[in-house]
């Protein structure tokens, strides 16, 4: 007779966002996280310190008007925006969830989704996560685009943080 523990398969849901899915699926001894997105809706309440510059956004209109209003908060129409550096997170209610995680025991990450990609490099950055990866050709290469822009986008903020004196902070 079979063992029932050895059929045992095991689906944790890790994301409580239906954009972003991310399950942690345990089938026989294998542990396989599907898709690992980031949750980004948190930049929309952030403002960038400045303007960012992208070929593709160049008929947008400005929305610094130069000075600033002091305090953290911005108004912009009926919105009102933090004013302050950008934050990331892998997961909803992410402190929770990744440290109830032992990275080290998962196998295999399957990514379906280019917001899965964006999340690879925390994860291989602030993890124990040693197992292999695997995504479809299309998904690699527009996820790849993705984290290009992000990081342009990233440095110019920091170099104009260099800049204007805003910050002391050392930028490499």
């Amino acid at each position: 007779m079979a063992n029932t523990d050895d059929n045992k398969l095991i689906l944790r849901r890790l994301n409580t966002d239906v954009h972003s899915p991310c399950y942690l699926l345990h089938i026989r001894d294998v542990n396989l996280l599907l898709d690992c997105c980031m949750d980004l809706s948190n930049l929309s309440y952030f403002l960038p310190k400045h303007q960012l510059m992208s070929p593709g956004c160049s008929d947008l209109p400005n929305m610094w008007n130069g000075h600033e209003e002091g305090g953290m908060f911005t108004k912009i129409d009926d919105m009102n925006y933090i004013s302050t550096d950008f934050k990331f997170c892998m997961l909803k209610l992410s402190e929770v969830l990744m440290s109830s995680i032992f990275w080290e025991t998962i196998d295999v990450i399957l990514v379906s989704n280019t917001r899965s990609i964006l999340g690879l490099p925390f994860l291989f950055e602030n993890t124990n996560f040693r197992g292999k990866v695997f995504a479809t050709e299309p998904v690699v290469k527009f996820g790849k685009i993705l984290i290009d822009d992000l990081l342009c986008e990233l440095d110019q903020l920091f170099e104009s943080e260099v800049n204007s004196g805003y910050s002391d902070a050392k930028v490499k």
